[in-house]
């Protein structure tokens, strides 16, 4: 049962599209830049906002803005903070926004080892190979709103 469960994580099409962008983004770590630079903001941190609300051009094609959510299926404050981004989401027809992913941190070891989650729950906002925010324990919707403000509309 174990084994059926393992294979089922890792053939799932979202499991596949994270760890594919997670390898390209390995893959182009000899570019010179720092960790630090190379990691994003930290929250608190001010993000340039994308050049329009709905994601970049990349070779002609507009790319959508991903929004991965690590958290742990048994915790209460993951579940908490689900609900607050559900309502930043919700409050001005937001949900087209960004391609939201949800990663448990249970399943998707390699992932949260890749991205560096020591905190959850932890918000990454990627565009195009890049991480350009990221939220660690957000505790209200408020800190939410103020670190995704620059795509929202």
């Amino acid at each position: 049962m174990n084994d059926e469960h393992e294979e089922a994580r890792l053939t799932h099409p979202t499991y596949q599209e994270i760890t594919k962008g997670a390898h390209e983004m390995i893959s182009r770590r000899g570019d010179g830049r720092t960790d630090a630079e190379r990691e994003g903001p930290k929250i608190g941190t001010a993000v340039p906002a994308p050049r329009n609300r709905t994601g970049t051009e990349s070779n002609g094609v507009l790319e959508q803005p991903r929004l991965v959510f690590f958290y742990r299926r048994t915790s209460g404050l993951c579940r908490r903070v689900e609900g607050y981004l559900a309502q930043v989401l919700q409050q001005r027809r937001n949900h087209s926004t960004f391609k939201l992913i949800r990663v448990d941190v249970d399943a998707g070891r390699e992932l949260s080892d890749f991205f560096g989650i020591d905190e959850l729950p932890t918000l990454v906002v990627v565009q195009g190979k890049q991480a350009l925010a990221r939220i660690e324990a957000p505790r209200d919707r408020a800190s939410i709103e103020r670190a995704l403000s620059p795509w929202l509309r």
